[in-house]
């Protein structure tokens, strides 16, 4: 089991050549497997900060405003709560996300175009999903970047919505291009050489 992970990881580099299902299937696994464990040793400190200081500012906020009736100041102190204490703490979690996929498309690029050329496909098939996971990491803290305090006012806040849609259009693209090149991968090796090689 192992070498399968050594055998990909020794050739994180060679993007010519075929490579069989049997081959790209236990690497891919062990990749993920891998990467799962670390974000989960990573984030979940960062996500304990971020909950218990995001609890003790709303604990705060509740405090100074339960004596408070103008609805005004109340969402104010909302908004304020959110841009002060919640986007600040976005940022090192986009940071991660953007760490955590160029990490991924390194050890996996190679391998997902040997994996392509088998079946006599471009490498480039490979790319599908990637403008959408870039796009939605950008409408994400756009999105709640747009918070108002008119939002807490129960009125329509347009920014955000138009941040929220794109981000819903661009995850929804992005899972059609990762079915997409799933499937692709999938198929079985093209019998005989193509302009790839000679199957493998």
């Amino acid at each position: 089991m192992f070498d399968a992970l050594k055998r990909g990881l020794g050739q994180l580099t060679i993007f010519q050549g075929r490579e069989p299902r049997r081959q790209f299937w236990p690497y891919v696994g062990w990749i993920y497997l891998i990467h799962f464990v670390v974000m989960q040793i990573v984030m979940t400190p960062i996500m304990l900060v971020m909950m218990s200081e995001m609890m003790a500012d709303m604990m705060r906020v509740t405090a100074t405003l339960s004596e408070v009736t103008d609805p005004a100041v109340v969402n104010a102190q909302m908004a304020e709560l959110m841009s002060k204490t919640f986007l600040p703490l976005l940022g090192p979690l986009v940071a991660i996300s953007l760490v955590s996929l160029a990490v991924m498309v390194a050890l996996m690029a190679a391998a997902v175009t040997r994996r392509l050329h088998d079946m006599g496909q471009p490498g480039w098939w490979g790319v599908l999903p990637l403008p959408f996971t870039a796009a939605s990491m950008i409408a994400t803290p756009m999105m709640f970047g747009s918070f108002s305090s008119d939002f807490f006012n129960g009125l329509p806040d347009e920014s955000f919505f138009m941040w929220l849609f794109a981000n819903l259009i661009c995850s929804g693209l992005y899972m059609i291009a990762l079915i997409i090149l799933i499937a692709l991968l999938a198929q079985p090796t093209k019998p005989g050489a193509n302009r790839y090689g000679e199957a493998p």
